[in-house]
């Protein structure tokens, strides 16, 4: 049965056009088995489509250009979105809350860690923000960006947690007073 699916996908391959049934039926299955889905399903899911190949590699004055020998790539089917049930979708939002509110702690952390270094005179600071970043992730898991810590440091955002994104024009309560 392999041999004929793999005679079944030769045929598809040379003869693009025609239908996998139709395919099934050169490649010698007989009425019924060129009629059966479950069989159909298995050459379909063998077959990709044809290599598109220019113009220019098929016409026969341009022998420097040849068809590629590599047999076409596989394409893949496009994973199904599931549904979540109720109970799936709260424990999610549960989820993605508690690691929102490990991420915002860290980030008030790394801020107020920063600040403080900041604080003392160059001789005595010891943590970078990279070293900083470190100690933090060592302490909750969660990586934040040397520069992110910089950033919010020098504008004043110290133990305030990480800025949403937001709509253009829209200005955060303490940059407004900033202003």
């Amino acid at each position: 049965m392999k041999g004929l699916v793999r005679k079944a996908i030769k045929v598809k391959h040379d003869h693009p056009i025609l239908s996998i049934p139709a395919a099934m039926r050169v490649a010698k299955f007989t009425n019924k088995e060129a009629e059966d889905r479950t069989l159909q399903q298995q050459v379909f899911c063998m077959v990709s489509p044809p290599a598109k190949q220019n113009n220019i590699a098929k016409s026969p004055s341009s022998p420097t250009l040849s068809t590629p020998s590599s047999p076409p790539p596989v394409q893949l089917h496009q994973v199904k979105k599931l549904q979540l049930s109720s109970t799936q979708a709260q424990q999610k939002r549960v989820n993605n809350l508690s690691l929102q509110m490990k991420r915002s702690t860290a980030h008030n952390r790394a801020t107020t860690i920063y600040a403080e270094e900041m604080k003392k005179p160059d001789d005595e600071m010891t943590l970078s923000t990279h070293k900083v970043s470190e100690l933090v992730f060592g302490e909750f898991g969660v990586h934040i960006h040397k520069r992110t810590i910089q950033h919010e440091v020098a504008a004043g955002r110290i133990y305030v947690s990480p800025l949403k994104q937001d709509m253009k024009g829209n200005f955060p309560a303490l940059t407004f007073q900033h202003l």
